[in-house]
Formats: structure tokens, sequence, C-alpha cells
């Protein structure tokens, strides 16, 4: 099928082959855990936005955060994510006023990820109170 594909099998749970993997698979279900608990439901897979959106900070390994790796554009965080002049500032009032200065999205803007159906590098704005994330 996938001619210049060479697949090589770890032995499951074998710690020197899969350690990081494990560790990682072993955090994943840690912070998941804590999220389901903490908004007391058993809906997994919307907590695990939440969870992808807590690995944003950069990695060596990898020359780039894990988000980034995964979505393919680096995590926007609401306003301190992008410029607003300051003279567009002071006459910010409202809500409508910043969705008005807001760049609009396009498919240019997110690549290949456009297909995802949350939007996870465009709109998640919307959650990031129950993140508990702020930014100046």
């Amino acid at each position: 099928m996938w001619s210049d594909v060479k697949i090589v099998h770890g032995k499951p749970r074998h710690s020197q082959s899969q350690g990081s993997i494990e560790r990682a698979n072993r955090d994943v279900e840690d912070m998941l855990a804590t999220w389901m608990a903490q908004n007391n439901t058993k809906d997994w897979p919307n907590g695990l936005k939440f969870i992808q959106f807590q690995k944003i900070h950069y990695h060596s390994g990898i020359g780039r955060s894990p988000y980034e790796a995964m979505f393919g554009c680096p995590a926007k965080v609401g306003l301190a994510s992008i410029y607003i002049p300051t003279n567009e500032i002071e006459f910010l009032c409202t809500e409508e006023d910043i969705e008005s200065i807001l760049p609009q999205n396009s498919d240019e803007d997110t690549g290949n990820i456009s297909s995802l159906s949350d939007g996870y590098c465009e709109n998640y704005t919307k959650d990031e109170a129950k993140l508990g994330l702020f930014f100046v």
C-alpha cells in the first residue's frame, strides 16, 4: 500500500521501546481524568481539546510545541495572540467592536487543519474560561 513506509513494531508495554510513549499517554489520561472530575462530566472527547491546548509550550526535542506539531499552527490565545494597533484599542468598548477589527478566518490561515470540525486554531476562544487560561 505505502511502498516508501517501513513500519517497525515495538513490543506493547515494553519499557525500553515505548517508555516515553507510555509516560505521555499516562500524562494525557491523568489530565483528562482531572478535567472530567472538575467539570463533573464523562464527555472525555470534549475534554480532549482542553488537554491538547495545555501542551502549548516549546519542546526542544521536536523543535516546536506539541500543539503546533499536532495541528500545524501555533496555539492562539484570544487577543493576546494578535496585534491590535494602539490607536484602535482606545475605541474598543464592546465585543462587537473587538470582533469588527479581528482578522477574518480563511483556509490559508489554517492550512491543512481547516477540515477539523472544531477549528482548533481559530475558534477556541469561547472555551478559554473553562481552561482557566488568562494571558496579559
